[in-house]
Parts: C-alpha cells; sequence; structure tokens
C-alpha cells in the first residue's frame, strides 16, 4: 500500500492541476471575451471600408441623388436679402376668381314649397337673390373625323377623282391638335413617353403607343425645323450670343450642357 507521504504528495499535485485548470479556464474565457469583441470591432472596419471600396449611390442603390457624395454642390441664391418675410407683401394688390357676365350654363334653384306651412310654390315668380358660378371642365372625348373621297364621270366620259386633305395620308392618323399636345407635353413639360400614354388614355381617351409619341414628334420637329434654321442663322449673324452652363450627371459622370 502506499504510504501517508506518497498520498499527500499525489493529493497535493491533484490540487495543482486542478487550480491550473482553473487558471486556464479563466482565461479561456477572458479569451473569448477579447476574440469576440475584436470580431465585433473586424465586422464594423469591414462595414466603414465597403462604403469607400463599393460605394452606394443613386445609379446603384435606392440611396437619392441628394445623398450622392460626388454630387454637385448646391447652388446659392444671388438674390439679396430685402428683410421682409416671404410670401404675399403689405399692400399688394390680390388676384381671386372673377364672375363672367355671360356663364355658358344656368342652374336655376328655386324653392318648390314654404318651409313654415308647407304650401307648393311652383306657380309663383322667384326673386334672384344669389349668384354663384363654378368653373370646370366637360368631359374629354375625342372627335374622329372620317374623310371620303368620290369621283364623278362628266359627259365626255372623263372621271375625276378627289383628293385627301394634306396629311391624311394613312387609313387611321391622329391630327394636328394631338400632334401640338404631344409636342407640348415632351418639350416644354418634359413628361416621358409612358406617363404621356398614360396621359392619353386617362384623360383624352385616346390610345397611342410609344412609337406613336415618337412618330408625332418627329412629325412635329419637321414642322419646326424652318423656324429652327432661322433661329439659327439669327444666332450665326448676331453680334453679340448669350449661353448657358448646365451641370449635370450621365452613369455616374458629371457632364456639362452647353445651350
Amino acid at each position: 500500500m502506499p504510504s501517508d507521504k506518497s498520498i499527500a504528495s499525489l493529493s497535493k499535485k491533484i490540487d495543482d492541476l486542478i487550480e491550473l485548470v482553473n487558471h486556464l479556464y479563466g482565461e479561456i474565457k477572458d479569451l473569448k471575451r477579447e476574440l469576440k469583441s475584436l470580431q465585433r470591432e473586424n465586422a464594423q472596419m469591414k462595414e466603414k471600408l465597403s462604403k469607400y471600396e463599393h460605394p452606394k449611390n443613386s445609379n446603384n442603390s435606392s440611396v437619392p441623388p441628394s445623398k450622392d457624395e460626388n454630387r454637385p454642390f448646391k447652388s446659392k441664391s444671388l438674390r439679396k436679402k430685402t428683410g421682409r418675410k416671404p410670401g404675399g407683401q403689405k399692400g399688394r394688390e390680390g388676384k381671386t376668381l372673377q364672375m363672367v357676365s355671360d356663364p355658358d350654363k344656368i342652374i336655376d334653384h328655386s324653392p318648390d314649397y314654404c318651409k313654415c306651412c308647407g304650401l307648393e310654390l311652383g306657380s309663383i315668380p322667384g326673386i334672384l337673390v344669389g349668384r354663384r358660378q363654378e368653373i370646370d371642365i366637360p368631359p374629354i372625348t375625342p372627335v374622329v373625323t372620317e374623310h371620303r373621297v368620290y369621283e364623278k364621270q362628266c359627259n365626255c366620259g372623263h372621271v375625276t377623282k378627289s383628293s385627301f386633305p394634306g396629311g391624311i395620308t394613312a387609313p387611321v392618323s391622329y391630327g394636328s391638335m394631338i400632334e401640338s399636345l404631344t409636342g407640348y407635353f415632351h418639350s416644354r413639360q418634359y413628361i416621358p413617353f409612358l406617363r404621356m400614354q398614360e396621359l392619353f388614355r386617362d384623360i383624352f381617351s385616346v390610345p397611342i403607343s410609344e412609337g406613336g409619341i415618337h412618330y408625332l414628334l418627329n412629325r412635329f420637329s419637321s414642322k419646326a425645323l424652318p423656324v429652327y434654321h432661322k433661329i439659327k442663322d439669327m444666332i450665326t449673324t448676331s453680334s453679340t450670343v448669350g449661353t448657358d452652363e448646365t451641370g449635370g450627371r450621365l452613369n455616374g459622370k458629371k457632364i456639362w450642357i452647353w445651350t
């Protein structure tokens, strides 16, 4: 049997090993906490660096253009401060809707019975005591005009055929008013083709394709070409020419447009 001395020695070694294990276990816990902290810091650094390696902007994400880092600086107003509050100033002449003397439609509203005794008032003439006018737009419906050509045979035997008006070259085509509105919506109001389709369909009940809009714009621009050349000639021969420089962005790059 082992002696008491050897048992005591083994017991001390076991205690030392237990103490060492507890110490190492504590260090492992500390290292794990430190590792988690470093992992969090690493993730945060990666997120920050990703903004510079692959920055998000209005071209590759849902970030609005106003948040682009390289967006053009907002121009400052050149107006001088007047010290006055914004909005209408005292003493200014106000503008309001005015009644017209010859309305397109008149609706008379007369009482049918007495609100006191209930007597019928239909046979009693009324006295005008008030007027109010309402301005509105009537329902818009397209007008389809059919052009028909005829031929007639003269007593001499010759057959004469009439001609379609100028511009009526297809079995079905759009008229000058739709052509003018297309040019106005596109060149003045800057309405995209798809929204212009919706506008013609929903407001005017006129179906039109993107190709149809493109065709009408080309037709309209060809009519304006003589005026364009006249303006160009006037600018070319003018002693003074005014220009405008406008900044913009195209495919993420800054561009300049001179007009």
